[in-house]
């Protein structure tokens, strides 16, 4: 439980006048101090629900080989690891901030192994596409020539090249921007648990 959401429980005891003013002014402070982390608790839900979105996208490709299987597996438990370090977060434990950005390094592991895989697939394998385009009776009746065939072969090559090595870019600054905020972030939490009160802690229990 966060400490936004134990905020009315203690409202409650205040009108009860059951907290003294030196606790009143120690959940105060305690606010404040977990208000400094509210961000990292946005970016870890926005992270959280696209990952668990891309492993319920991935989920139909599992069924038709073993790239989708083992690569829909892996979104699976990536997302399973990002729940299971929320509620550590909301309880303000330091190791939610360590878990978050390994996690954020294994997402990046397994884009950067399906990047490669589909670069060299596209290197060495031809499309769909390409091979009905080789097909005799469609290269005649597109009068396509053998240096036509060849020009697009390149093409798609480079286009798949091209696209994958742009998302596996794209990804190690987004990934490794993300796993190194989280890394960031442990200090301030274990500064929030070293400063507050066990009084507070036992009410975001």
């Amino acid at each position: 439980m966060s400490a936004t959401a134990v905020k009315q429980p203690a409202c409650d005891v205040q009108s009860q006048q059951s907290l003294s003013p030196e606790q009143l002014s120690q959940w105060k402070a305690a606010q404040e101090r977990a208000s400094k982390l509210k961000r990292m608790k946005g970016i870890a839900a926005f992270n959280r629900w696209t990952m668990t979105v891309l492993a319920l996208l991935s989920l139909p490709f599992a069924f038709f080989s073993i790239v989708g299987f083992l690569s829909c597996a892996a979104l699976i438990s990536l997302a399973v690891v990002e729940f299971l370090a929320k509620q550590k977060l909301d309880r303000f434990e330091p190791v939610a901030a360590q878990l978050l950005g390994w996690n954020q390094v294994a997402l990046l592991v397994v884009i950067l192994i399906y990047c490669t895989f589909s670069i060299f697939q596209g290197m060495y394998q031809e499309g769909e596409a390409l091979r009905t385009l080789s097909a005799p009776e469609y290269r005649d009746a597109l009068g396509l020539s053998e240096q036509d065939l060849s020009d697009l072969k390149w093409l798609y090559k480079s286009l798949i090249a091209v696209t994958y090595a742009s998302i596996a870019g794209l990804s190690i600054v987004f990934q490794g921007l993300n796993a190194w905020y989280y890394f960031a972030r442990r200090r301030q939490i274990q500064a929030y648990k070293d400063q507050t009160p066990a009084w507070i802690h036992q009410l975001q229990q």
